[in-house]
């Protein structure tokens, strides 16, 4: 393991231990429960939104505890979910209540099956930028024609620039200067340039949900032709 992922790794299994299996655990520590509450319903029914009905096995990376993968079992109890999360407690947790679940992180673990579906939830975001498009594409390999990538990253916002004018610790999100905030227009551009790929949906996620401002996270929807 790496200096950065042990210090990654650290950094999760700290936030972990603070917050438990919760929503402030894996979305934002500093926003009040009912704000996570509502972004968290947001994506679940975006993702849910996307699935076909042949969306059987599905690849959730940096899953969490399974706060996605929990809802989608909910409404598929039939399908199968792998998870691929670093923190071990979340890990371990995704096991016991939804299904299998690698340890460590997407750059590492190497697919050995096809996926209808495969989830990036706020995880891209820890992939160092040199090695985004490396992942993308070995993960887009391991997609099934016509299976679908659905993701859903943190944006360059106004919390972003607070942070970088302030210093503030407390607002400084976990992985520190790990952590790679998409710039407008750039995962979209790494998304449609995926072999035969087409974009189905781009979704803003904003604190307050009518204006979707200040907007937090962008979700896209991109489908793999069947050829």
């Amino acid at each position: 393991m790496d200096d950065n992922t042990s210090e990654l790794k650290a950094s999760w299994q700290a936030r972990q231990e603070a917050f438990g299996s919760t929503k402030r655990s894996v979305l934002s520590k500093n926003l009040p429960d009912f704000m996570n509450n509502s972004l968290h319903a947001r994506h679940v029914q975006f993702v849910l939104d996307q699935l076909t009905e042949g969306s059987s096995n599905i690849l959730d990376l940096g899953c969490g505890y399974g706060r996605i993968s929990a809802e989608i079992k909910k409404a598929y109890p039939e399908c199968t979910i792998q998870g691929v999360e670093l923190c071990d407690e979340f890990a371990e947790q995704f096991r016991r209540e939804i299904g299998a679940c690698a340890s460590g992180t997407i750059q590492n673990y190497q697919p050995t099956r096809k996926f209808d579906v495969i989830l990036f939830i706020t995880v891209l975001m820890y992939v160092e930028p040199g090695k985004v498009v490396e992942n993308l594409d070995k993960y887009w390999r391991a997609l099934n024609p016509g299976g679908r990538f659905i993701c859903i990253e943190s944006c360059g916002n106004m919390f972003v620039r607070l942070r970088a004018s302030t210093n503030n610790e407390k607002l400084s999100p976990t992985g520190g200067g790990l952590v790679h905030y998409f710039g407008e227009g750039e995962l979209a551009a790494l998304l449609s340039n995926l072999t035969d790929s087409r974009v189905l949906r781009h979704k803003k996620f904003g604190i307050f949900p009518f204006a979707n401002l200040p907007r937090l996270h962008d979700g896209f929807s991109v489908e793999k032709g069947s050829s």
